[in-house]
C-alpha cells in the first residue's frame, strides 16, 4: 500500500496495511480499553474511537485526542501521530479537564488561543503540500528552521517552522499552530554541514538515537530541496536497503554516513526547477491570479489556497504582522462567500466584479 497517510500513521486507513513491512507481518495491535478522560465535555463516538484504534492508536489516546479535537477524527489522528505514543502518554497524564472553544472544538488553553490555532489549521494542508512554513508560506528549506520543545528541550511535535516564524508564534501563543501540542520554547535546527551531530539530535524527535519512517520523511520534506512527492512514493521500497530488519528504525550512521540514506536521497531526488512564474498581482489580474493559485485546475479554491496566493501576491512572507491580519480577514469574510459551507469558492464567486471575494479582500487589504 502506498497511501500517503500511511507514511505518517504507519498503517493505511483504507486497507489496514503497513507499507514499511512485509504483508505477512502486518497485525493490528491489541490495545487495552480505557475510560474517557475525566471532565470531558464532548460525547466521543465509539465508532470514531474504533476507527482510530484500527489505525494503530491506543484507545486511551484516541479518546483523549477526540475530546481535544471536538470529535474530528482526522485532526485527532494527526495529533496522535505527531506526538507519538510517549508524547500522548504525557499529554493524557498532565491534562486537566478540556475547556470549550469557539467552533465546537476543545482546548486546554481557552478560546482566544484556539481561535488563532483554528485559523492556522485552515492553511496547514496547503503549506504541507508545498513543503512551506505554515506561517509565511515560503519553502521550509530556504531559511533556518526551528522546532517546539518542552522545558527539558525535548520536541513536543514533529513540525518544522522557519526560525523567525516559530519565535513569533512563541511570543503570542503556547500551542503548535498545526497540531495544538503545547510547548515551552523554540529550538533552532543546527546546520547539518557544520554540526551533523547536533542536527541529528534535534531531528531525532523521540531521542532514541534512531529515526523512524515518519521522522525521516518529515525531515527530508522540511530540510532539503528535494522532490518529496516522488520520495513519498519511493521511500517504502527504498527503506529495506537501510533497514534490512524492517523494524521501522534507521540508525544515525545509516542515515548520515557517506553511503547513507541522506546522501542517496540528496543525490537521486533533486527537485526540478518549476516552470511557473511569480504569482500575478491580484489587484491587476484577478483571472490570472485565480489560475495561478488553482494548481489542480478544479475551478475552486480552498481558504488555504486563497491565503497562500494572497501572501505571495502582496509579498507578505516577511511581514508577519500583516500576514496574520490577512489570514484573520479572510477567515472572517469566508462564510459570506462560501454559502454552501463546502470550504471552497469557485471562480465566479471569487472574481465577480464588486461583489466577489477578490474585491472584498482587496478593499479590506487597503486598511491593513
Amino acid at each position: 500500500c502506498l497511501n500517503p497517510f500511511a507514511l505518517h500513521s504507519h498503517r493505511c486507513r483504507e486497507c489496514g496495511k503497513d507499507p514499511w513491512v512485509s504483508p505477512a507481518s502486518v497485525n493490528l495491535p491489541d490495545v487495552p480499553s480505557a475510560p474517557p478522560a475525566a471532565g470531558a465535555k464532548v460525547q466521543v463516538k465509539e465508532s470514531d474511537v474504533l476507527t482510530m484504534v484500527e489505525c494503530g492508536v491506543a484507545r486511551a489516546h484516541a479518546v483523549f485526542s477526540l475530546e481535544r479535537c471536538g470529535g474530528d477524527v482526522d485532526r485527532a489522528l494527526v495529533m496522535c501521530m505527531d506526538n507519538g505514543p510517549s508524547g500522548m502518554d504525557d499529554l493524557v497524564k498532565n491534562a486537566g479537564p478540556p475547556e470549550p472553544m469557539s467552533g465546537g472544538g476543545l482546548s486546554r488553553r481557552g478560546s482566544a488561543l484556539s481561535s488563532a490555532a483554528d485559523i492556522h489549521e485552515n492553511y496547514a494542508g496547503v503549506a504541507e503540500t508545498h513543503a512551506e512554513c505554515v506561517i509565511c508560506f515560503e519553502p521550509l528549506c530556504a531559511a533556518p528552521a526551528a522546532v517546539f520543545v518542552d522545558q527539558r528541550q525535548k520536541r513536543t511535535c514533529s513540525h518544522f517552522f522557519h526560525k523567525l516564524c516559530a519565535e513569533e508564534v512563541a511570543r503570542n501563543h503556547g500551542d503548535c499552530p498545526m497540531c495544538r501540542a503545547g510547548f515551552s520554547a523554540t529550538r533552532e535546527v543546527p546546520d547539518i554541514e557544520r554540526d551533523p551531530e547536533g542536527w541529528f539530535a534535534v531531528c531525532d524527535m523521540d531521542g532514541d538515537g534512531d529515526l523512524n519512517t515518519r521522522e525521516v520523511f518529515e525531515i527530508f520534506k522540511a530540510q532539503f530541496p528535494i522532490d518529496y512527492e516522488r520520495l513519498e512514493k519511493d521511500l517504502p521500497k527504498l527503506w529495506r536497503r537501510w533497514d534490512p530488519s524492517m523494524d521501522g528504525q534507521i540508525q544515525k550512521s545509516e542515515f548520515l554516513g557517506p553511503r547513507g540514506l541522506l546522501a542517496f536521497v540528496r543525490e537521486n531526488f533533486v527537485k526540478s526547477q518549476g516552470s511557473r512564474g511569480p504569482c500575478p498581482d491580484i489587484r491587476r489580474d484577478k483571472e490570472g491570479w485565480f489560475a495561478w493559485v488553482d494548481e489542480d485546475g478544479s475551478g475552486e479554491l480552498s481558504q488555504g489556497e486563497v491565503v497562500r496566493g494572497l501572501v505571495k501576491s502582496f509579498n507578505l512572507s516577511r511581514d508577519l504582522a500583516k500576514n496574520e491580519e490577512l489570514k484573520t480577514t479572510v477567515a472572517n469574510v469566508w462564510c459570506m462567500f462560501d454559502v454552501d459551507g463546502s470550504g471552497e469558492i469557485d471562480r465566479e464567486e471569487f472574481t465577480k466584479p464588486g461583489d466577489g471575494l477578490a474585491d472584498s479582500i482587496i478593499a479590506s487589504f487597503q486598511h491593513l
